[in-house]
């Protein structure tokens, strides 16, 4: 369909949390009684750490493996870098450099952001290879540009942009000059930029985009939804943008008015109402994008003041933000209260969204539980296929950017989610499941997509509720590798109380033990060559210094301990402690 574009509303609405950041609060403690230990997450495996580069990287932001005879792989940085990893770690001098086309990190348009902040979300965030990379050297940059002079003079932001670029004909760096914009999408606050993206098996590039920032899903720039109850949003709108989606488009062929096709099957593909780019929507920050072997696609959407969730992402689906954060109904007039309001639809209206159901998470945790933190910020991971650490076959590892409430310790957390027996036993992947059913085209009439967009936003009233209840959750059984009880032998108790999510309705949720310390924010997650696990980690809350490291998952015992501090350099980790401590921003 051809969306209208629209002018903007320039109003603030007041925000109780920003971005890619949870609620402060106090600080993280360790709370025991009747020697049991209280944590939400179990201990699971232990593993070590393998350093694969660091030293020049500030704040490192996503991994790819370039497929062809050599396989190899690129690690990009928020400044602006993509660097090759070679045997010695990061290539010298970067494989690529964007930042004269990037906004500039600590400047903002946008009326969200405070000018004195050093905290951004903006900048070179996303990186994939075309499966055909040996013959056509293709590859995909998502990267945050600055806003237009009609951007600027309405308070946005930013642009979001996916570009596809050559390597030289050696393969010996990208080629700056063969940029091809494929999608611009203004950005009216400067966070919620999502990040990485994937090509998915079937070939189509798949690209998160967050909810537009700010807070709530309800400031300027922010369309009004069909659901009364909340002011917003962008994550339940189909129609007027492409924010709070997961899109998918055909980078081989081009429609008549967009540098790119359109799936046939995409869910609101042809004439049906909804962007024909939305593959599934209703997500405020998706954070992490990844396939496993069998085709399921995971999603983790970061969560706002209450919860983080991880989504099994299938055609047509709605993830519900903002009417849902994770599955807790959720307020904009009192987003911090977990019983503002208890009874939200489970369902989309018919038009345009043909009852789509709202889905809940594979994976959800709390911010604080008990008192303590959890986590703050899902960082969305890869399902393990390996051998390697045979503990953590089958089971999808993400984590958590850090545990200290003041965003100002590097106390990230690395997580594991094991699926139930009867996962992809008859069960729906991304490719089977379409809730909208509608006959499309290869090409689309749509409005182009590089035609930069504004639009409008309404507010409407709010109605309290309350929270629910929650029995106690039955005690989880370990698998195998899974420690089931602390180093002492107390028994970790599976955690219950209003608002918690039975075990049972979700996958089983484990924390990593590490041997030595980790202490890193947890920044993003990739797959080497060989399909080993590696976390994107640096000291800094902001993208600044070079304290960025790329880090392989190994079985415990065979690590090289080995921390980065400030400068790139390197001490080796001389305690066998664990770090328990984390939560969701």
């Amino acid at each position: 369909m051809t969306p209208s574009r629209r002018n903007v509303l320039q109003g603030v609405a007041a925000g109780t949390a920003a971005g890619f950041v949870g609620l402060a609060g106090a600080q993280q403690t360790t709370t025991q009684q009747d020697g049991q230990r209280q944590g939400f997450f179990q201990e699971g495996t232990q593993v070590g750490t393998e350093m694969v580069a660091n030293g020049q990287l500030t704040a490192p932001t996503d991994y790819a493996v370039a497929e062809g005879p050599n396989n190899r792989e690129f690690v990009t940085d928020q400044t602006g870098q993509v660097y090759a990893i070679t045997e010695n770690g990061l290539s010298d001098e970067p494989f690529m450099d964007i930042t004269d086309r990037m906004v500039e990190l600590g400047t903002f348009y946008g009326l969200y952001a405070d000018a004195q902040q050093n905290y951004d979300e903006r900048g070179l965030l996303g990186i994939d290879f075309h499966p055909n990379f040996a013959e056509n050297r293709k590859f995909y940059l998502h990267y945050s540009a600055p806003p237009t002079d009609e951007l600027r003079t309405i308070n946005w932001d930013h642009i979001e942009v996916v570009s596809e670029f050559q390597a030289t004909e050696d393969f010996g760096s990208g080629n700056p000059d063969s940029e091809r914009q494929l999608l611009r999408i203004p950005s009216p606050q400067y966070n919620h930029d999502s990040g990485p993206m994937a090509f998915g098996p079937d070939g189509y590039l798949y690209v998160p985009m967050g909810d537009g920032g700010g807070a709530n899903d309800y400031m300027y720039g922010h369309v009004p939804d069909w659901y009364e109850n909340n002011i917003g949003g962008n994550g339940q709108d189909i129609v007027h943008n492409l924010m709070g989606d997961v899109l998918r488009i055909d980078v081989d062929t081009q429609g008549e008015e967009l540098p790119y096709g359109i799936p046939d099957d995409n869910p609101f593909a042809g004439e049906a109402p909804g962007r024909d780019e939305i593959y599934a929507y209703g997500f405020r920050n998706p954070f992490g994008i990844s396939f496993d072997s069998d085709g399921n696609m995971f999603v983790a959407d970061a969560g706002q003041n209450l919860w983080e969730e991880v989504d099994l992402v299938e055609k047509g689906g709605n993830y519900g933000w903002n009417v849902k954060e994770g599955t807790h109904c959720f307020s904009t007039e009192r987003p911090s209260d977990p019983s503002a309001i208890t009874d939200c639809p489970s369902n989309a209206p018919d038009q345009p969204y043909g009852g789509a159901p709202l889905q809940d998470p594979i994976v959800e945790f709390p911010h604080e539980y008990n008192g303590d933190w959890v986590g703050i910020t899902v960082i969305g991971g890869h399902r393990y296929e390996q051998s390697t650490i045979p503990q953590l076959q089958g089971k999808y590892v993400y984590g958590a950017w850090t545990a200290d409430p003041t965003r100002e310790a590097p106390d990230g957390r690395v997580l594991t989610a094991e699926p139930p027996q009867n996962f992809g036993q008859g069960g729906q992947t991304q490719t089977t499941a379409n809730q909208t059913e509608a006959a499309g085209n290869q090409t689309t009439t749509q409005e182009g997509a590089l035609q930069d967009e504004t639009t409008t936003t309404n507010q409407t009233t709010v109605e309290p509720a309350e929270t629910e209840n929650v029995e106690k959750a039955p005690a989880e059984e370990g698998t195998p590798g899974d420690v089931t009880t602390t180093p002492t032998g107390e028994e970790d108790i599976p955690p219950q109380g209003p608002g918690v999510v039975p075990r049972d309705q979700l996958w089983t949720m484990r924390e990593l033990v590490f041997d030595g310390e980790f202490n890193w924010f947890v920044r993003q997650f990739g797959r080497d060559a060989d399909g080993e696990i590696l976390v994107l980690v640096n000291k800094r809350g902001v993208p600044e210094g070079d304290t960025g490291a790329v880090l392989r998952l190994v079985p415990s015992g065979q690590g090289d301990g080995q921390q980065t501090t400030e400068g790139g350099q390197q001490t080796t980790a001389d305690t066998d402690e664990t770090t328990t401590a984390a939560q969701d921003r």
